[in-house]
């Protein structure tokens, strides 16, 4: 019997090693050299900080924006919380979904004056809760809010707007879309130039 047993008890030790600590390790070193960025969580640092410190967000997480001088993503249904990411389960026939979306239509109406026309992603939360794009219809609807509250151009909102549209992959697979939070930040940064 000892024969299978210390046999057995060396694999276990040798598959320990190999798949609980090589194989992990050399993944995250691989991870590291080849997708830097995306394996220390695509950390975006606010361009008018001159010494590049300080984190303003992942591009991977939405956030909430409330200021209507900031384009707004999609709701969340967990308040953008990364470490309870979900979305509401309501069926389309659940009174609480037609609530949320009836609170989601009052925010833009309060804000842009316009209740109809909405795109549906701006009232809906998405799958996750943390979706940090939206796409180009839902940030055009947002244009004229914008350009009101910091007292620019709609053109020139609407050319920003067009320079941060991330293209489908590989011209086929997913949609346009823009990254709320990186087009926040280009806002601030003309903003800022042009506030000088």
């Amino acid at each position: 019997m000892n024969k299978y047993i210390y046999p057995s008890f060396i694999l276990i030790i040798f598959f320990t090693i190999i798949l609980g600590g090589v194989y992990p390790t050399s993944l995250v070193f691989i991870g590291k050299k080849l997708f830097k960025e995306k394996s220390e969580g695509s950390f975006i640092k606010d361009d008018r900080d001159d010494r590049n410190e300080y984190f303003i967000g992942s591009e991977l997480i939405g956030q909430n924006w409330t200021n209507p001088k900031y384009f707004f993503g999609r709701p969340s249904y967990i308040d953008y919380e990364p470490m309870n990411s979900g979305a509401s389960q309501y069926s389309p026939v659940n009174p609480l979904l037609k609530t949320e979306v009836e609170k989601n239509k009052k925010k833009f109406f309060s804000y842009n004056g316009l209740e109809s026309n909405i795109p549906q992603e701006l009232l809906l939360s998405s799958g996750s809760g943390l979706d940090p794009h939206i796409t180009l219809d839902s940030a055009l609807f947002q244009i004229p809010r914008i350009a009101r509250e910091r007292k620019l151009k709609e053109e020139q909102v609407h050319n920003l707007v067009m320079v941060q549209l991330e293209k489908k992959v590989f011209g086929i697979l997913g949609q346009e879309k823009i990254n709320v939070l990186k087009l926040n930040q280009a806002l601030d940064i003309v903003f800022h130039k042009m506030d000088r």
